[in-house]
């Protein structure tokens, strides 16, 4: 039985390729434009993964504020930012 998907896996193949350089790598990531949906848990942390690395354009967005009841999964926010909307503080 033959798997048919639409993943193009050709994308990853810059992580594995050993021949890739540091510099090369880093320029491809300076040119990409990045749309996060969410700032939660996993979201603020993807979103500052994104930043870390270096993305051109990182769009963020989130209709929700920060509560208390999130704080211990939500790295990115902190007490002083509750009832803020989370598009704001981050």
């Amino acid at each position: 039985m033959k798997l048919q998907s639409s993943v193009p896996y050709d994308f990853f193949s810059v992580f594995s390729d050993l021949e890739t350089s540091n510099t090369s790598f880093q320029e491809s990531v300076s040119q990409l434009k990045v749309c996060v949906l969410g700032l939660g848990g996993l979201g603020g942390a993807v979103s500052q993964n994104l930043c870390g690395l270096g993305v051109n354009t990182l769009t963020i967005a989130d209709d929700d504020e920060v509560a208390l009841r999130n704080l211990h999964r939500q790295f990115l926010y902190g007490y002083a930012d509750i009832g803020k909307r989370k598009v704001d503080v981050a």
